[in-house]
């Protein structure tokens, strides 16, 4: 969760910063997109790492397999 949330902090500051410059790069829009694209990466692992420990565990019980888009 605080990988999504820290992705997601870092796309909102990069956002404000381009429409704060009329929709162009300020100083920092570069490091923050790169840095929100990495967290997001990062939370694309963790997803993986946890489903490839949900569904054997969900298949197991009856319960519903999940994707990274459920979580």
């Amino acid at each position: 969760m605080s990988l999504s949330l820290a992705a997601d902090r870092d796309f909102t500051s990069w956002a404000q910063e381009v429409r704060d410059s009329g929709c162009g790069t300020g100083p920092h829009s570069q490091a923050y997109y790169d840095s929100a694209q990495q967290q997001s990466r990062n939370t694309a692992d963790a997803k993986g790492v946890f489903l490839e420990t949900w569904n054997p565990v969900a298949a197991r019980y009856g319960l519903r397999a999940r994707s990274s888009n459920d979580i």
